[in-house]
């Protein structure tokens, strides 16, 4: 019996939301008689637009899990504590990606009309730069943000440990290592 490692489930989450992101815009663009009529009917258009903010958002909250996986397992796999290991919980980390998709596609309820046409698909009313920019911008230079600290953090490491690995080799060159067994 083959497990799948919290990596895998992250990977296929991100690549689930990808594909759902795409499938929910193409509501409007192939599987509808045309644009105007998704945006005549409007559960269809409110239906289109939660589903482009759930897998919008869920696209981001697992590309940021997987980088906080990711960074988990080079810089902290050392460092193993109780409370590491109860965050690298698979469902732990799968649950915090669908919460996080949930409520942030849930929010824009708590204020009507808010999902509506938006030029060539339904998402939050054109116009609405506030909802607009918090439910996209922050959510995605935060994510940013901490990413690009995380995979720098990866990099150098990896550079690190490679060129300690190298004057290792310099030093010992009858090892084991460097005969490749």
């Amino acid at each position: 019996e083959k497990r799948q490692t919290v990596g895998q489930l992250l990977t296929l989450g991100f690549c689930v939301c990808a594909a759902g992101l795409d499938g929910a815009i193409l509501i409007s663009t192939l599987f509808a008689p045309s644009v105007l009529w998704v945006f005549e009917h409007k559960r269809l258009c409110v239906l289109q637009a939660f589903l482009v903010q759930f897998f919008g958002s869920g696209c981001i909250a697992f590309w940021f899990l997987v980088t906080t996986q990711l960074y988990l397992v080079v810089i902290w796999r050392d460092h193993t504590s109780a409370a590491l290991t109860r965050f690298s919980a698979k469902r732990v980390q799968v649950g915090l990606g669908l919460a996080y998709a949930v409520v942030m596609s849930l929010l824009p309820f708590s204020q009507s009309d808010v999902f509506a046409p938006h030029y060539f698909y339904c998402w939050m009313r054109a116009g609405l730069w506030d909802w607009i920019f918090g439910a996209l911008y922050v959510q995605m230079c935060v994510a940013l943000i901490f990413g690009v600290f995380m995979w720098g953090s990866i990099v150098s490491h990896v550079f690190t440990v490679s060129r300690r690995n190298k004057e290792l080799l310099k030093r010992f060159p009858s090892s084991a290592l460097a005969r490749g067994d």
